[in-house]
């Protein structure tokens, strides 16, 4: 609980919501082309499927450490986490779907959602990513002193992907 509370963020909730609405939106479109158009939300076959398939992305999310944004990281790396996160999802899901055929609503149709949840969460941690550099721009930083203190403030400064500092130099 203590690790929620300190860890969540206003970035980090956005980042989740948003993940959350297009993996249940691409189930969506999956299903209503699939069954011939307009799926009430309250059909509870479909909640049941498109929330395993919500539910197990966002853990695999969450085990890439894509959720993490205080770390600086690539684009290219985070759309290598991504696939990790979609692949290892989608094969989750097929072992679930061997061992329990039942709650599978059609065959394949999970790929489908999972093939189109990818496209639209690469496509919007690319935007997100662009915002936040475009709206957070990088401020120049001098760090007065050469001591272990300053270069432990170094270190923090470079790492840390939430602050956008560029570390300058030292002045002793």
């Amino acid at each position: 609980m203590y690790y929620l509370r300190d860890n969540l963020s206003l970035r980090n909730f956005i980042l989740f919501q948003i993940d959350c609405i297009l993996i249940l939106i691409s189930s969506y479109l999956v299903f209503a082309v699939k069954f011939g158009g307009f799926i009430p939300f309250t059909w509870l076959p479909f909640l049941e499927e498109a929330a395993l398939i919500s539910i197990l992305c966002q853990l695999m999310f969450f085990v890439t450490d894509l959720y993490n944004i205080d770390t600086k990281i690539s684009l290219s790396n985070i759309i290598v986490r991504i696939l990790i996160a979609f692949s290892v999802s989608a094969l989750v899901l097929t072992l679930f779907y061997l061992i329990f055929p039942s709650f599978q609503l059609s065959n394949g149709l999970f790929l489908y959602a999972i093939l189109i949840s990818l496209i639209l969460i690469v496509f919007w941690r690319l935007l997100f990513a662009w915002t936040l550099n475009t709206i957070n721009p990088t401020q120049k930083v001098i760090v007065f002193g050469t001591g272990s203190t300053a270069k432990m403030l170094a270190n923090a400064i470079a790492q840390n992907g939430r602050i956008k500092y560029s570390l300058e130099g030292f002045v002793d």
